[in-house]
């Protein structure tokens, strides 16, 4: 279903145009033009920002309105990432048929941040970091269905491997979250949160193949602030959502409390600006759709190995209000487990290029001039 309605999507928002056609064949998306272990790299340090936003968040967040942390993260992000990217590409050049595709994936990226933090309290954490190494997964079948690529034998055992392993660490943990009031669709919001991260992935390797990465990523990531800006807006008139939102949170909607900005800062420039930019430069250049999102599963290991740290260092002696816990053997063995999945992806991204195994698929978008 995610295939389809993927081809659907790419298809109509290339009729938009009929100013130019770019062919994009399966030759395309495996022959990229960055060395293979320069795009990796980036992909894992976004993914390790990532997982250190998880720690920050126990350490520094207090109980605040996770809607409005959102929109102070969007509001701050998006006026640095523009910036970034004029600095970078020069003004953007979007052709019509290029919106239409724009706001669609800044729709899959507003609907998984919007329904990560929903289902959070319809479920709990734990849940929801279980269902994280489920992307790569969909983002592979869709690719597949696609014909954009084949399953191989390294990416899918790195990716299984990854999977397990974030299970292992997810339902090793020691109990600490509260379950939410309906867990059933709580999983249903964390199931639309992962596929709209793939749709997002799928949506960007077309929109890269005509416009630079960090603008694509700048525009979309101003769209969606819009939308959350809304959303916003929305929930500030109900006080009943307000409660179910944060029910420990202060009566007014717009307090936001002063020793929450250490951790806003991290998440705007850290799991924003910079994990966003490593994710945008990593899905134009990676040999495959699949490797994008590979490394998801980094994020409770790099979560378990911070917290560890902080509990060796004397973190629990200085705050008894607020303990970390170390890590189960169980946890080890699924942090093992993930390291060897990315060694398997790893492995895979640095075949012999394979020659075009599919016919192309033609859209018709007009390149950008500057785009690399």
């Amino acid at each position: 279903v995610q295939a389809l309605l993927a081809e659907g999507i790419f298809n109509r928002a290339m009729q938009e145009s009929n100013d130019g056609c770019e062919e994009l064949t399966s030759e395309t998306v495996v022959n990229p033009s960055k060395p293979q272990w320069l795009v990796h790299l980036c992909l894992i340090l976004g993914q390790t920002v990532n997982g250190g936003a998880s720690v920050v968040a126990k350490c520094g967040l207090p109980a605040t309105n996770p809607i409005l942390f959102a929109l102070l993260r969007e509001s701050g992000a998006s006026p640095v990432l523009l910036l970034t990217a004029l600095i970078m590409d020069g003004k953007p050049r979007l052709g019509r048929s290029q919106v239409p595709l724009l706001f669609l994936s800044a729709v899959f990226l507003y609907g998984a941040q919007v329904c990560w933090v929903t289902g959070i309290k319809f479920a709990n954490p734990v849940v929801g970091s279980a269902w994280q190494p489920s992307q790569p997964i969909m983002v592979l079948l869709i690719a597949v269905l696609l014909g954009w690529e084949t399953c191989t034998v390294g990416k899918t055992a790195g990716i299984f491997a990854a999977l397990g392993g974030g299970l292992l660490m997810t339902f090793g943990a020691k109990a600490s979250a509260e379950s939410g009031g309906s867990p059933v669709v709580g999983n249903g919001f964390f199931f639309v949160n992962c596929s709209s991260t793939a749709l997002f992935i799928i949506s960007m390797r077309v929109i890269t193949r005509t416009l630079p990465p960090q603008t694509a990523v700048a525009v979309i990531y101003c769209i969606a602030s819009v939308g959350i800006l809304i959303t916003a807006l929305l929930v500030s008139t109900s006080e009943s959502v307000q409660q179910f939102l944060c029910p420990d949170c202060h009566p007014s909607f717009w307090y936001f409390p002063l020793e929450a900005l250490p951790a806003l800062f991290y998440w705007i420039f850290g799991s924003s600006v910079f994990a966003y930019a490593m994710l945008g430069f990593g899905t134009k250049h990676a040999k495959d759709a699949t490797h994008c999102l590979a490394y998801t599963a980094l994020q409770p290991v790099v979560a378990g190995v911070g917290e560890t740290l902080l509990v060796v260092t004397g973190w629990n002696s200085r705050n008894l209000d607020n303990q970390l816990s170390l890590p189960t053997w169980t946890q080890v063995i699924g942090a093992v487990c993930i390291v060897f999945g990315v060694f398997f992806v790893i492995l895979d991204a640095l075949r012999p290029v394979e020659r075009a195994r599919s016919p192309p698929i033609r859209f018709s978008m007009q390149p950008s001039s500057g785009s690399d």
